[in-house]
């Protein structure tokens, strides 16, 4: 006796994609593992069909290939003016440490109040 319930064709296809998927996703970590991607590489895949998921991963390989033979860009270093007189009042309250001695009156010395 069997006591599996019936399922209409649409349940049925439903339950097909859903193992499809899952089977994608697991072929997915194990390639980005071979490749040495990084496991969250797989949250931007399209799991839409096999090619498509074959497309994503060879552009992920492409985008981190080209990431590691370039360096991030550096900060510019502070100019001339108020960019790094962090207590001065004309640029305001900044969190950070200052680059310049601080006088009683909470302004930079290249800032001195005229009084």
């Amino acid at each position: 006796m069997d006591n599996t319930p019936e399922m209409t064709p649409e349940e049925l296809t439903q339950r097909e994609q859903a193992v499809a998927l899952r089977e994608r996703r697991l072929k997915a970590r194990e390639l980005l593992s071979e490749h040495h991607l990084p496991p969250q590489v797989g949250e931007a895949l399209n799991y839409d069909s096999d090619e498509a998921l074959e497309q994503s991963i060879a552009l992920a390989k492409a985008v981190m290939a080209a990431t590691r033979n370039t360096q991030a860009p550096r900060a510019p270093r502070p100019g001339p003016g108020h960019a790094q007189h962090d207590l001065c009042p004309a640029r305001g309250a900044v969190p950070g440490p200052s680059t310049h001695e601080i006088k009683e009156e909470n302004t930079c010395l290249s800032h001195t109040r005229n009084t």
